[in-house]
């Protein structure tokens, strides 16, 4: 699909929280100190540990404005993890959505008419490409001045302990 951009594998990831970019001296709304990373890290500890794992369905594919991506069944403990974890990290001010677990698998180029994408996911708006047991909550960070950056393992929180 020439309409789109595939990120790469390294990339994919379900999206709990965002926190912002990690600077010295944070003086915009998506920036955060290092010391405010780990106090996050630390109160995110007891809510992530205290839940239990469960499973989730991956698909069927659907698509934002700008992106292709695969709905998440099984979504509402997701929620909850993400609800608690929007408290934890106190976002002075609120997303422009509303959270909806997704895994995006592509982007839209801009270059031409999505609709040739659209019409090709079609077979696909009710498929499931399979299940993913929910064991653990990983905290990263990444290098903005990349595009699609290796995402850097922070911390690692076990679900159930």
């Amino acid at each position: 699909m020439p309409e789109t951009r595939l990120h790469p594998d390294h990339f994919l990831h379900i999206m709990l929280q965002e926190l912002g970019f990690v600077v010295p001296y944070p003086s915009r709304r998506d920036e955060i100190s290092a010391d405010r990373l780990e106090e996050f890290a630390q109160s995110a500890v007891e809510p992530v540990a205290g839940a239990s794992p469960f499973q989730i369905e991956l698909g069927p594919v659907n698509a934002f404005e700008d992106a292709i991506f695969l709905e998440i069944g099984g979504g509402a403990r997701l929620s909850k993890l993400h609800n608690r974890l929007f408290e934890l990290a106190a976002i002075p001010s609120e997303p422009d959505f509303p959270y909806l677990p997704h895994c995006t698998l592509a982007h839209f180029t801009g270059v031409s008419s999505t609709a040739g994408a659209v019409a090709a996911l079609t077979p696909f708006r009710s498929v499931s490409f399979g299940a993913l047991e929910v064991t653990e909550v990983e905290i990263v960070t990444m290098n903005a001045a990349e595009s699609y950056p290796i995402l850097e393992s922070y911390a690692v929180i076990p679900l159930g302990r």
